[in-house]
This record gives structure tokens, sequence and C-alpha cells, in this order.
């Protein structure tokens, strides 16, 4: 059994900055697909730089109030139609 990520999808929320930026990398480094996610969708793709593998929506995952399609269901949603 192979211990490798690469091909697999990853989800990672917060990833505008910090560790959520540099698990995001690391991910796309090492040949997965990611979903990148955060609440200001601009700072999010500059953080990580572009990559065909890369799909960044925006979710804010303190917020229960936010709009419908800013939420848990569409991104999940967004992640799966995509990959």
């Amino acid at each position: 059994m192979s211990n490798s990520i690469e091909g697999k999808v990853v989800f990672i929320t917060g990833a505008g900055r910090g560790m959520g930026t540099d698990i995001a990398k690391a991910a796309l480094f090492a040949g997965c697909k990611v979903v990148a996610t955060g609440r200001n969708t601009k700072k999010v793709a500059e953080a990580i730089g572009g990559s065909d593998d890369l799909l960044v929506v925006r979710l804010d995952v303190t917020s229960l109030l936010m709009p419908r399609e800013e939420s848990w269901p569409r991104s999940t949603n967004s992640a799966a139609s995509m990959y």
C-alpha cells in the first residue's frame, strides 16, 4: 500500500494566510488537487499562486450566517463537481 497523497483532493480552510497557505502549497507540490477556502478569494489565490489543480472557494467557517451561495454545502458541491 502506498502512502502517497498524489492525486487526492485536499480541502483546506483558512488558505489565505499562515499554515493554511503553506499546507495548500505543499499539497499542490505533492500532486494533490486542492480546494482552498477563505473569506477573501482574491487573497487566497494570490497567497497560493496559480495552478490547474487549485479551486478557490469563498468560505468563512466562523459564520453560520453566510449567504447560501457561500456555505459549506456550496463549497463541497463545487469541489465535487470540479474533481
